[in-house]
């Protein structure tokens, strides 16, 4: 019996997303280990599944279909039944909703799909292999426990859900299902437990059956990592625990393996990963131990307490975060927090409030999002679109669009963009404060300034909505800026995903490429890469300041601070980017660095100090890999933000005398 597994990327721009195929490699893994006569492939290419297909027609196709390739997984579906519509299509993953009106409707909207497997899927899987290879086919009068048919009549034939067991539940990548993957490049993943004990209506974790908490045995783990060690051609590393440290003394044995394979070996270079909500010491026992290579993430997404509540979200106390981000800076460990406009309930005035209280609090890095709906979230169902109000429009999402057969295929995502707390007005002004919420806190580039002027009893916290609401009139290259990021912030959205895809198509038809679609990020880069016009925005802080300041002393201090060490310590990322630049300064780094001062004269000396700016090494990484221009697109500029994200977007500081 031949089995294809997809589990697909777009290729239209790169791979997108560039990680392992994790989920198709647990299917075939525990396929193979109970049917062993199987002969199994796993893709992530869609055109070496499409050529597959044509030469060797397969037993059964299974797709796991996520957020980024709902509709190229359906596009090859369809293209499976062209062939031969006999094949039996199977649909499993995130994108495949756990409730049955979302259930019925993702499988009438995409009829290419003879079988759905909601939840978990590997026990379902081996039942549908087990079903056709008794009857040749997937028969509709037959109900097959874990997954789910549609009936002649479009009634919703669903079969009894079942969990799989983890102590019985094979590697794949013991097992070497995901060898030739990691030999691409893709970056790896390690699942070192599944279930997430909490209910957000926004996140697909949040269905009940996935609430039980359950761990994959330690040594197993341990041995895909260094499995993964030796095989991968990626620095970068991700976990997919929705709460890493919730296992406790497990956890913590996982992080100082990892880090030990750092320390001896640079390997990995990164790692992403989302520490437990509820923060214990065993959470900050591996967030230290993985500081030097991942940062602290505190996500609240909102800090409205009857939003939280709408939402189902459990946040820590304001007082414990303000505590855990102490502590981090104390340990030179660098913090993050996430927020998402367009919950129910929110307004404007509440979710800015929510991002300055965060900034107040010192935190390193802050993010802020648009509320998408997708497929699997409690917030997409159509009672609740209703009891919202929800206003929404489609835009493109980051590089999942590509010519496959001669057809271009694109995704869509559906943000929201007005609910019945808010407007598209609205939207729009949180639109323009993201960028340069990213640009201030997100990219870390004014963190310092804001936190400085906090600490002096100056209103740091908001110099992000001064920015947003600033008249650019007298400063022409920041108002090209402003003005083209505004215009595209309205261009990218569309009344409906036919539109949307519509338009890529025409762009793409044409020979031109398809729009990048992180604004913040690329406008960022226009404004901080080009010195013109970051030169304009330090005149304009340079106002917020003096209408702040009390005294000429404080107006020096910034403006020192601004063009004389500010201005030094950020890359451009032009050829050729000198690897150290040192100045003269009166200003009293060591101070900055460890926050202990009051007044400005503590961070004043009257012997100007000698100070050097180098290149971190994840800045001097990507200069190596990549041939830059003096003029950055945008492609360029996003992939600057998205690589050197944690430390390499400035200089390293240090006084040499």
């Amino acid at each position: 019996m031949l089995i294809y597994i997809a589990e697909l990327s777009h290729t239209g721009r790169g791979r997108s997303p560039n990680v392992v195929p994790l989920a198709a490699g647990y299917l075939a893994a525990s396929a193979k280990k109970h049917y062993p006569h199987l002969n199994i492939t796993i893709f992530r290419d869609p055109h070496l599944l499409l050529q597959a297909i044509k030469a060797n027609q397969p037993d059964m196709v299974g797709f796991s279909v996520h957020l980024w390739s709902e509709r190229l997984s359906h596009f090859c579906a369809r293209k499976v039944k062209e062939i031969s519509e006999h094949i039996p299509v199977v649909a499993g993953g995130p994108s495949v909703d756990d409730l049955d009106p979302q259930l019925v409707e993702f499988m009438r909207c995409n009829p290419g799909y003879d079988v759905c497997i909601p939840n978990e899927g590997e026990p379902a899987f081996l039942n549908l292999i087990e079903h056709v290879g008794a009857h040749g086919k997937v028969r509709k009068d037959i109900i097959i426990d874990g997954c789910s048919t549609l009936s002649a009549d479009g009634s919703l034939l669903r079969g009894r859900y079942l969990a799989p067991d983890l102590s019985h539940l094979p590697s794949p990548y013991l097992g070497g299902f995901l060898d030739a993957f990691l030999n691409e490049g893709y970056d790896p993943i390690i699942q070192s437990m599944r279930g997430c004990p909490y209910s957000c209506k926004f996140c697909v974790s949040g269905t009940p059956l996935w609430s039980k908490i359950r761990a994959f045995d330690t040594d197993r783990v341990l041995a895909e990592f260094d499995y993964i060690k030796k095989r991968t051609n990626s620095d970068y590393l991700i976990l997919t625990d929705e709460n890493f440290g919730i296992m406790k003394e497990r956890d913590v044995t996982l992080a100082k393996y990892i880090m030990k394979s750092y320390q001896d070996g640079g390997y990995p270079r990164k790692i992403y990963y989302y520490s437990a909500k509820i923060i214990s010491d065993y959470v900050l026992t591996a967030v230290e131990t993985l500081s030097p290579i991942g940062e602290f993430a505190m996500s609240f997404q909102t800090l409205d307490e009857k939003v939280a509540k709408e939402i189902k979200r459990k946040n820590i106390s304001f007082e414990q975060f303000l505590h855990y981000v102490d502590w981090a800076a104390a340990r030179k460990i660098m913090t993050s927090s996430e927020m998402i406009f367009g919950f129910p309930g929110e307004q404007v005035h509440s979710y800015v409030a929510g991002l300055e209280r965060l900034m107040r609090s010192g935190v390193d890095r802050i993010y802020s999002y648009n509320l998408r709906l997708f497929n699997g979230i409690d917030l997409a169902a159509k009672e609740n679109r209703d009891k919202y109000g929800f206003k929404t429009l489609f835009r493109l999402p980051e590089r999942t669009y590509g010519c496959y057969d001669g057809e271009f295929v694109t995704e869509t995502e559906e943000v929201v963009i007005g609910s019945n707390s808010f407007d598209y007005e609205d939207y729009q002004q949180v639109r323009k404060y993201g960028l340069f919420l990213e640009l201030s806190t997100g990219r870390g580039y004014l963190t310092e300034l804001i936190r400085i002027m906090i600490r002096l009893g100056l209103p740091g916290e908001k110099l992000i909505m001064f920015l947003t609401e600033f008249d650019y009139r007298n400063f022409p290259h920041l108002l090209s800026i402003v003005k083209e990021y505004e215009e595209m912030a309205k261009k990218e959205l569309f009344e409906s995903p036919e539109m949307c895809i519509a338009n890529a198509s025409n762009i793409f038809s044409s020979g031109q490429p398809i729009p990048e679609v992180k604004l913040n990020l690329i406008y960022t880069g226009r404004i901080m890469l080009d010195p013109k016009a970051r030169k304009e925005l330090f005149e304009v802080i340079k106002q917020f300041i003096r209408g702040h300041c009390r005294s000429e002393t404080q107006i020096d201090f910034f403006h020192e601070y601004l063009d004389n060490l500010l201005a030094n310590q950020i890359v451009s990322f032009c050829s050729p980017e000198r690897p150290s630049i040192t100045v003269q300064t009166k200003i009293l780094i060591n101070n900055i660095e460890l926050n202990c001062y009051n007044v400005v004269d503590d961070l004043w000396t009257e012997t100007p100090l000698s100070v050097s700016f180098d290149l971190h090494e994840d800045s001097v990484n990507f200069l190596k890999n990549k041939n830059l221009e003096n003029t950055h697109n945008d492609a360029t500029l996003q992939d600057i933000y998205m690589s050197v994200s944690r430390f390499g977007l400035l200089r390293l500081r240090q006084i040499t005398n």
